[in-house]
């Protein structure tokens, strides 16, 4: 597990991230990965002496495989609130998500393809779903370790979001923006390639981009530092 910030750490893979936000001894798990990331998490937190009983909440920025993949493992090991943008919740509770439109369209490009092995081979086929998620809005200020607040930035999925650490000005971007393109290895700041309305997705990314925050961690790539 990497810090990234004050009170803030990076899991997952080269190729998707998922975070813990430490309030004084109190976590909140962003996003979760695929279903195969999770023992990552009680590894990472025994290693700043912390155990996944203290997670108190699980955000999920976006309804995909790659970021609710261990939400239902994590929440059962640690009694942990999940909560998810209203337009984006059912899909939470359903479990198994449908990826976004032409997602399979470039599997036969070499570096693609094996991201596809990897997300399979970490259980991406089979999500299990959340039977009790709660839900948030544009503008709310999650009663959560950390107190994020949320920017309603859809487009990828209807119910996308950014999440704001206003004391420490750190954004959890999600999808909106990314600093790797997976299929062709790119860096740098993007709107992610596939997004059930480009228009909209467009749009938010240049809301976030136009955002003074110092630190933007993304769903895939490295941290964007301002």
């Amino acid at each position: 597990m990497e810090s990234v910030a004050e009170g803030v750490y990076r899991l997952g893979s080269r190729w998707v991230n998922w975070y813990v936000v430490d309030d004084d001894g109190e976590l909140t798990v962003v996003d979760t990965g695929y279903p195969g990331y999770f023992g990552e998490l009680p590894e990472g937190l025994a290693s700043i002496g912390r155990r996944i009983v203290d997670v108190q909440a699980i955000l999920i920025t976006h309804a995909h495989a790659d970021h609710v993949g261990s939400a239902a493992r994590v929440r059962e090991e640690s009694r942990a609130r999940v909560l998810a943008h209203t337009a984006d919740a059912d899909v939470v509770r359903a479990g198994t998500p449908d990826p976004p439109p032409g997602f399979f369209a470039n599997a036969w490009k070499p570096r693609f393809a094996r991201y596809l092995v990897h997300a399979g081979t970490n259980g991406a086929r089979s999500i299990s779903g959340v039977e009790t998620v709660e839900t948030f809005g544009d503008g709310d200020a999650l009663d959560v370790p950390g107190r994020p607040r949320v920017l309603h930035t859809p487009g990828h999925t209807p119910g996308h979001v950014a999440l704001h650490l206003e004391d420490t000005g750190v954004l959890f971007s999600g999808d909106a923006l990314v600093t790797l393109d997976t299929v062709s290895g790119r860096r740098g700041p993007r709107a992610i390639r596939w997004n059930d309305d480009p228009e909209q997705a467009q749009a938010s990314y240049e809301r976030l981009r136009a955002l003074d925050v110092p630190l933007v961690l993304t769903g895939h790539g490295e941290p964007w530092r301002r």
